[in-house]
């Protein structure tokens, strides 16, 4: 990285890469994936794709967060990608999404970002395509074991240049946890109030058996 060749007393100029333009591929367009849009487009100028299969409505996605395009065709869009942000649960269906098969299908300049749930990630794929520069780079936030632990010891992306590394602090700032107590609060006051209906929940299907 630039600063840590400063810190190095080096002094190394590169030419970057603008987002203006570029292709953002959304996986999972819940609400997260739906934010990330939005600042991507209206903030970055990106042209933003978004894979779901769920159906969606595209002109409520396309006026409100700038989606350029809504697909089904996974394949087409990963080869189209110059960035692919993850937002996707993890569930028994969603684990290794990101596997091998995914990674052949990505330009070689392409950067992942995930910051949804790391299992939907098979690590030791996408260590061999960081290694062998079958993709540029990638930024996780989560992982398949949290601490961190390699799947391989021999593929640690610790050891990796081409990939940055955080530990689940995707929300964990003073404001988020403020709106976060003050969601529980709500709830639990609902719910005590036998109030179901106003209670922030993604499992509603649970209130049938109240």
């Amino acid at each position: 990285t630039h600063d840590k060749d400063m810190k190095d007393k080096q002094w190394e100029p590169a030419i970057g890469k603008e987002l203006k333009d570029k292709i953002l591929l959304i996986l999972g367009c819940g609400a997260i994936g739906c934010k990330t849009a939005k600042i991507a487009s209206f903030g970055f100028g990106m042209n933003v794709t978004g894979y779901d299969v769920a159906q969606l409505d595209h002109a409520r996605l396309k006026n409100n967060y700038g989606f350029k395009e809504l697909t089904s065709d996974l394949n087409n869009a990963l080869a189209e990608a110059d960035f692919i942000s993850i937002h996707i649960p993890s569930i028994p269906a969603t684990r290794h999404f990101v596997d091998s098969q995914f990674l052949s299908n990505i330009k070689p300049d392409c950067c992942i970002i995930n910051t949804a749930r790391g299992p939907v990630i098979d690590e030791t794929s996408l260590y061999n395509a960081l290694k062998n520069g079958k993709i540029k780079a990638a930024a996780l936030d989560v992982f398949e074991t949290e601490p961190y632990k390699p799947t391989d010891p021999d593929k640690d992306l610790r050891s990796l240049d081409n990939v940055t590394l955080t530990p689940h602090i995707g929300s964990s700032t003073v404001a988020a946890c403020r709106r976060m107590a003050t969601s529980c609060l709500k709830n639990i006051r609902a719910a005590y109030k036998k109030k179901y209906d106003q209670l922030d929940i993604l499992n509603k299907d649970v209130l049938a058996k109240l």
